[in-house]
């Protein structure tokens, strides 16, 4: 993960960097959705590769630059970590969601799409519960 390789040490920094690849996430998730129904084809294949990887560049800085730096005592106060501390089992649960999401589909071409909708619904319901985390998070900093 390239973009990832510097550490960003800014709390707001991580946050505008957090929530705009929060945006981007939304967006390919958005268009994606709008290619149902499926078919084993190219252009969904190139679509869930997009996908996945703003799904794990999205994930890794959440828990690479946020959470982690919020445990080290990089941002917010200890207040701000225990409420880290308490939100951290829940983002694990969705952060597996989504590798097991991306290990599935990362590779579409080879990957058979029958379940992709329930997937990518499963998906975005754990998303939503993220997004609100962090929001609450983010906020509290």
């Amino acid at each position: 993960m390239p973009a990832l390789a510097n550490k960003i040490k800014n709390i707001s920094d991580v946050s505008e960097a957090l929530l705009n690849k929060r945006q981007q996430l939304l967006i390919k998730f958005c268009e994606l959705a709008g290619l149902e129904p499926y078919t084993q084809s190219d252009p969904i294949a190139v679509e869930l590769q997009r996908f996945c990887q703003l799904l794990m560049d999205y994930s890794a800085l959440c828990h690479f630059e946020l959470f982690e730096g919020i445990t080290n005592g990089e941002y917010g106060n200890e207040q701000i970590r225990q409420m880290a501390n308490h939100a951290f089992p829940k983002i694990m649960q969705v952060t597996n969601v989504a590798v097991d999401f991306n290990d599935r589909y990362a590779e579409a071409t080879q990957t058979p799409i029958n379940k992709l909708s329930n997937d990518l619904s499963q998906l975005g319901e754990n998303l939503a519960v993220c997004f609100e985390i962090e929001d609450k998070i983010l906020s509290a900093i």
